[in-house]
């Protein structure tokens, strides 16, 4: 059973702390709120409207859809999303620290201008993602898809994609320094790159 959220007032404050939430539909628009140390399950946050100010801490988000959220310039730290949706996802110019992703669908994601230090992608679906002009410390991916997906502007250096599929990566040139890959990736980078390779 959903139950819709009616302007709750746990949600109309600036600060949300300790709260737990399941099933809820967030249809409000929300111009300033800090969330810490809450959990999320099963939730819809799609018809949610987040503006400037929004502060994300020590949460998890579980089975949760975020679906075309406009996420931009806000700061997310220690947080756990786990089987969640987030096709579509638009985290330009936000702050990313101590974040996991785990079995997200993350397909269209961008991440344009984002600060990433310590995240880690495990089994999620970025399919078609955007990495541009992105600054990394600490960057994971594990089995995860990563076709289509844009890399450009950002350093892969000791970045461990031999876990991952690749098919059709958009990479610029500049972002391979240091990119750990295997033999059939490295293959497929060649190509990319206009390389000719010959027995």
């Amino acid at each position: 059973m959903t139950t819709t959220l009616r302007e709750a007032s746990s949600l109309t404050e600036d600060t949300m702390t300790n709260c737990s939430f399941s099933n809820i539909i967030f249809s409000s628009s929300y111009p300033y709120l800090d969330i810490s140390h809450c959990t999320f399950t099963s939730c819809d946050f799609t018809a949610a409207k987040f503006f400037e100010g929004l502060d994300i801490t020590a949460s998890t988000f579980l089975k949760t859809n975020l679906s075309n959220q406009i996420l931009v310039d806000h700061t997310f730290t220690n947080l756990t999303f786990k089987d969640a949706t987030l096709v579509g996802i638009n985290f330009t110019d936000s702050y990313l620290t101590n974040v996991t992703f785990q079995n997200c669908n993350l397909r269209y994601a961008n991440f344009s201008g984002t600060t990433l230090k310590n995240i880690s992608f495990q089994n999620c679906n970025l399919k078609e993602a955007t990495f541009y002009d992105v600054k990394t410390t600490n960057l994971a991916f594990t089995d995860c898809s990563l076709d289509n997906a844009e890399f450009a502007k950002i350093s892969l250096k000791n970045v461990d994609f031999r876990t991952c599929s690749i098919n059709n990566l958009k990479i610029s040139p500049a972002s391979l320094p240091g990119l750990i890959v295997n033999y059939e990736q490295a293959l497929q980078l060649s190509l990319l790159l206009g390389i000719i390779i010959k027995p």
